[in-house]
């Protein structure tokens, strides 16, 4: 397990321009006055796809195949994916929370940054998301084919968020509401742990999922 770690942390690692370059690109997304949850959002969600996309190196160079000759059992593998994405979810979002603290410290817009915090959360659940969806997509399918599925969730993910939006504008105009009070009532703490409950649940049968996927497979 801590092989396999290792070798996704120094593959990951050795991408040191791509990672240089979507630091720069959130840097100038915070400067162009985009919200705290999105510029962390935002590198939050490349970091994990990056992390996961270790699966598909070690299709191409055959390591998947190469692992499975040494104490190595087919649920580690997977668990180590699993991992990686937390470790990746971690790391990204409290590096975006770390730029976006500075930048409201230089800006003295503290008061700000601490409204945000509840949202800043949820970034992380939105990790563990995309960890329980892609990591099963990228052990069953091909490269080729990935590329497909991706552009067609992203693309599923864009069209909702701007019907979800249109809809919101469309019911205000009808019944006035406050889209923040639509918590049911409930405290912060308890849609948290809620959320939670649901995500936890989703990385469940995901990684179950994705065992039976691997075991599925012939070496």
């Amino acid at each position: 397990m801590k092989g396999l770690l290792t070798k996704d942390f120094s593959i990951t690692m050795k991408r040191k321009s791509y990672i240089l370059l979507i630091t720069a690109i959130s840097m100038l997304l915070m400067l162009t006055g985009q919200s705290n949850a999105f510029v962390v959002g935002y590198l939050t969600s490349i970091a994990v796809v990056l992390c996961i996309n270790t699966i598909s190196n070690d299709k191409n160079d055959n390591s998947m195949a190469f692992f499975m000759t040494f104490p190595v059992s087919k649920r580690e593998y997977v668990l180590s994916k699993y991992i990686m994405a937390g470790c990746g979810t971690a790391c990204s979002w409290v590096i975006g929370c770390i730029m976006e603290l500075v930048y409201a410290c230089i800006k003295g817009n503290l008061v700000g940054f601490a409204s945000d915090i509840y949202g800043l959360l949820l970034i992380i659940f939105l990790g563990a998301v995309f960890g329980a969806i892609f990591i099963p997509i990228y052990l069953k399918f091909d490269n080729e084919q990935i590329k497909m599925i991706m552009l067609i969730i992203f693309g599923g993910i864009a069209l909702i968020s701007v019907a979800a939006a249109v809809l919101i504008d469309f019911l205000e105009k009808i019944v006035p509401f406050n889209t923040m009070e639509l918590h049911f009532n409930l405290s912060e703490a308890a849609v948290l742990a809620l959320i939670l409950l649901i995500i936890a649940i989703m990385v469940i049968i995901s990684y179950v999922t994705s065992c039976h996927i691997m075991e599925k497979k012939e070496f």
